[in-house]
């Protein structure tokens, strides 16, 4: 999930409805992982232009996450409201937060007049507990070297690359088992 970036999701809170707008996001965050981060929080962002933003976000009793070391710090719950006017690139930091926001596509902000969107950071391990609970493998035949993988997710092309990545994983593992066998025959070989 780390290769694919499922660390952070991003959100469009539409008037009807709220929609996961993966790989259609006008911004995207990077975090400082040497600093500690809120996971689970939504951190709301209107879109003033292409170059500045308003970020807001309320907490009640947070426990901080430390990303380098993936557990939540103990003893430490934090409260807080911020809501401040930033510049595209700008690094936002709070005591328990450290992230920069850049620019990505515009298109839905100019074309579909979006502007108010949220991002969430999650804690990966967590996150990556429920898509294998989420994911089924079966073998089609004992015979085959053929499996089929259903996953159910939220959006069906984040689901798509997420299956997409276990299967070239899968491949790539079969491929190493293959090369490993055949480097130990030519060693047999060798030596006889």
């Amino acid at each position: 999930l780390q290769e694919l970036n499922y660390g952070i999701s991003y959100y469009h809170e539409g008037n009807i409805r709220t929609a996961d707008i993966y790989q259609n996001t006008p911004f995207n965050v990077v975090l400082d992982s040497s600093h500690l981060q809120l996971i689970g929080l939504p951190f709301k962002i209107k879109i003033l232009s292409e170059k500045e933003f308003i970020i807001s976000a309320e907490s009640e009793d947070q426990r901080p996450y430390n990303i380098k070391e993936e557990r939540y710090v103990n003893n430490k719950k934090v409260s807080f409201s911020f809501k401040e006017t930033h510049t595209f690139g700008d690094w936002v930091k709070g005591e328990n937060f450290n992230f920069q926001i850049l620019p990505e596509n515009f298109d839905v902000f100019n074309n579909d007049q979006w502007d108010d969107f949220y991002f969430i950071i999650h804690d990966v391990v967590l996150l990556t507990e429920q898509f294998i609970k989420s994911t089924k493998i079966k073998e089609i035949d004992k015979d085959a070297s053929i499996i089929k993988m259903t996953a159910i997710g939220g959006n069906p092309n984040k689901t798509i690359d997420y299956l997409n990545k276990i299967s070239g994983l899968y491949i790539q593992s079969g491929l190493d088992e293959k090369n490993e066998m055949a480097y130990n025959t030519i060693l047999f070989i060798n030596q006889q």
